[in-house]
């Protein structure tokens, strides 16, 4: 019974990876290098090019913090769903742009996807293996990073020998999406295991996840990581 548990949280960890190398590296192909080439072509205002940016890292602040604490309550599998389906049927909406705004409309809906996976995912990861959880979400993010670094130079790749054709390159961040949940969908089912203490009602569990908010916004180590991490991103933009 352990050997089969200890299996089973083996595949959901590997299927873990897979969904998160194709998840990001759909999520950065539909930005690196294509965005700006795409926004230019659609004669976006000067102005408004770094609203088209940065609207899908507002999700990021809205929902990445309630995500991973939501799904206590709601399951993994269902937020890991949501995120896939957004993953899925985002890239595909670049197709319908016809004029500048919509891209800020399509690329706020994006966000969701990586806002609700990535918190959701390594929760699930800390839950599967507590005793290993470091290393776990190490390895997590590894797989999402090599995403993230193969996502430009293919998106790259694929504008100049379709001599920037941008639907064809939205079509491949598509595929990447699709394959992130086809692969995952074998693999999401919820396997909760006995912890001993007694299931708390959602009441209860929406009062404990305030209470540690508030524990973490007093830590001065969880501020300093995050102002840290807030810097990378700033100058990474």
């Amino acid at each position: 019974m352990a050997s089969q548990t200890k299996n089973a949280g083996k595949s959901i960890f590997l299927t873990l990876c897979v969904m998160g190398f194709f998840a990001i590296l759909s999520s950065t192909m539909s930005k690196s290098p294509v965005l700006k080439p795409f926004s230019l072509s659609l004669g976006t205002p000067a102005d408004w090019t770094g609203v088209v940016a940065a609207a899908s890292t507002i999700p990021g602040v809205l929902v990445s913090l309630p995500a991973a604490s939501l799904s206590d309550i709601f399951g993994r599998k269902k937020f890991l769903l949501l995120a896939g389906i957004v993953f899925a049927s985002a890239p595909f909406l670049y197709l319908l742009i016809t004029v500048w705004w919509q891209l800020i409309l399509v690329r706020f809906y994006h966000g969701f996807a990586t806002a609700i996976f990535v918190p959701v995912a390594e929760a699930s990861i800390a839950e599967l293996f507590p005793t290993k959880r470091g290393e776990r979400i190490s390895l997590f993010s590894s797989a999402t990073y090599i995403g993230r670094v193969i996502a430009p130079t293919l998106g790259g790749y694929i504008l100049f020998a379709t001599g920037k054709n941008f639907n064809v390159l939205y079509l491949a961040v598509g595929m990447a999406g699709v394959t992130a949940v086809i692969m995952a969908l074998p693999f999401l089912a919820e396997r909760r295991q006995p912890t001993g203490a007694p299931e708390r009602s959602a009441e209860e569990t929406i009062k404990r996840m305030f209470t540690g908010w508030g524990k973490v916004a007093k830590s001065r180590s969880v501020l300093l990581v995050s102002l840290v991490q807030a810097s990378q991103y700033y100058a990474y933009g």
